[in-house]
């Protein structure tokens, strides 16, 4: 093998590790884990008159959610804080209310955006069954 080849896989092979720390690195930031779930979302900016927007989550756990959504008029920015309703669509569990902030936004198509939300406030009325909740799921998927 030439020297130029040898070179070229150690850089291939550096830069593999690079992207798998990245990756672990951003599971390990995750205080909660997260569950393939679809639970439906009602959201909207706080302290706003409009309707709710509904979404399903891709995602979810005790800290946060992701979803896709689109948006006929103003998305939702990083930061905003939006006011929160969490449904099983089987009825396992009575609808959650939560405060979130939107932790980030990314378009994948015109008025198409994958969303990753934070919930910052779940009421201890709501936060202790909705753990419950999904420490059940978990335990049905092992």
């Amino acid at each position: 093998m030439s020297a130029n080849h040898i070179e070229h896989q150690r850089v291939i092979a550096f830069l593999t590790r690079r992207a798998l720390e990245a990756d672990t690195a951003q599971a390990d930031r995750r205080e909660y884990p997260r569950i393939d779930k679809n639970l439906i979302i009602g959201f909207r900016k706080m302290d706003s008159m409009e309707q709710c927007d509904t979404a399903v989550t891709d995602d979810i756990g005790v800290g946060g959610f992701r979803i896709n959504a689109a948006f006929l008029g103003n998305p939702l920015s990083a930061n905003d804080i939006i006011e929160i309703i969490v449904k099983d669509p089987r009825g396992n569990i009575k609808p959650i209310i939560a405060i979130g902030r939107v932790a980030w936004i990314k378009e994948k198509s015109d008025n198409d955006y994958e969303i990753g939300v934070m919930f910052t406030d779940i009421a201890r009325k709501y936060r202790k069954k909705f753990i419950q909740y999904l420490k059940a799921e978990i335990d049905l998927k092992c």
